[in-house]
């Protein structure tokens, strides 16, 4: 099924010579045109406009809601430079900071953000910080990528603050989904204090992004994740992280029928992996094995988890159509 959305969008570009203003306008982007991607370098011709350093939206409002064993089923405001507040909550700069980042038209009690959120204090004593940029994620989506970098260089400055109250650098994980997983790379990015020692990308959103410096790579931490569960349609379809696991081929899973289905399953894919500690993938030598689902098994590594890992590679394995998804 094809659904094709026109969008009159005006794009300004400033010429390096300052000559003149022009504007583009009236192009049509097939948000839902599911084509046959045979290969890992495909490129998306049809879509010419894709987030540059420069084009950006000043964000609207960012909040940061803390959640620790103390408080699992209620959040903590901390406002970013409250020194006093950040004291007398439960954070615990001792601990392990695990920033949440939700995707479009999302916020911090997103299912996202709960699931990833529970199953962390379920199972291991760590700060958990969902980070709530909820009034621009909400926005048409173009509007949406442009005011990203700015959103992910305001969480910067947050990360910067707890650094410089005493959380040490290696102490971070952030994890974001979908356009979220962008947002944590501006933020990496921009980040003073050192470097993110542990990303994870829950199937990186694709549209507009494909082409884009500023979207999530392996630069932008110490160790990048990526779980790819729907990289035909609304994920990216290629290596972008030291490690990429792609259940079942990373497009369909098992027990859905939509894509929007296939691309919430990469946080309770990871959720799970936090909960379980399963998900045994066999490493491909290349993308083609990864689309004929035959991978060389040249070693295994487990998909997910709370710790990065020192292995590099493209990775396959399969799942359970319904909780719990694991096959171990």
């Amino acid at each position: 099924m094809y659904e094709f959305a026109t969008r009159y969008r005006r794009i300004k570009m400033q010429l390096s010579t300052k000559i003149h203003v022009f504007t583009i306008s009236l192009f049509i982007l097939a948000v839902n045109n599911v084509k046959s991607d045979t290969k890992e370098s495909d490129t998306e011709d049809s879509d010419p406009f894709y987030v540059m350093a420069n084009d950006t939206i000043v964000p609207k409002n960012i909040s940061y809601y803390l959640a620790t064993r103390e408080n699992i089923d209620s959040y903590q405001l901390i406002p970013h430079g409250d020194v006093q507040v950040l004291e007398s909550s439960f954070f615990r700069k001792d601990k392990p900071v695990k920033i949440i980042i939700h995707g479009w038209v999302g916020n911090a009690w997103s299912q996202m953000n709960i699931r990833v959120k529970d199953a962390f204090l379920k199972f291991h004593d760590v700060n958990v910080i969902s980070v709530d940029w909820g009034m621009d994620a909400a926005g048409p989506y173009e509007d949406v990528v442009l005011a990203i970098p700015s959103v992910g260089k305001q969480v910067s400055t947050f990360i910067d603050w707890l650094i410089e109250n005493g959380v040490m650098i290696d102490k971070f994980h952030v994890i974001g989904y979908s356009a979220g997983a962008h947002v944590a790379s501006s933020a990496a990015k921009h980040l003073k204090r050192g470097k993110i020692p542990y990303i994870t990308g829950l199937d990186p959103a694709k549209t507009y992004w494909k082409h884009s410096s500023e979207r999530l790579d392996k630069q932008d931490g110490k160790y990048v994740e990526i779980i790819h569960t729907n990289s035909r349609h609304f994920g990216l379809n290629f290596s972008i992280g030291h490690n990429d696991f792609y259940p079942n081929g990373g497009y369909l899973m098992p027990g859905t029928v939509v894509d929007g289905d296939s691309h919430s399953r990469a946080y309770d894919y990871f959720a799970d992996s936090i909960e379980n500690g399963g998900f045994t993938a066999n490493q491909c030598a290349n993308f083609d094995e990864i689309l004929e689902m035959r991978c060389s098994n040249l070693s295994q590594l487990h998909m997910g988890g709370i710790n990065p890992k020192k292995q590099v590679g493209l990775f396959y394995l399969t799942t359970n159509a319904f909780s719990p998804y694991s096959q171990g």
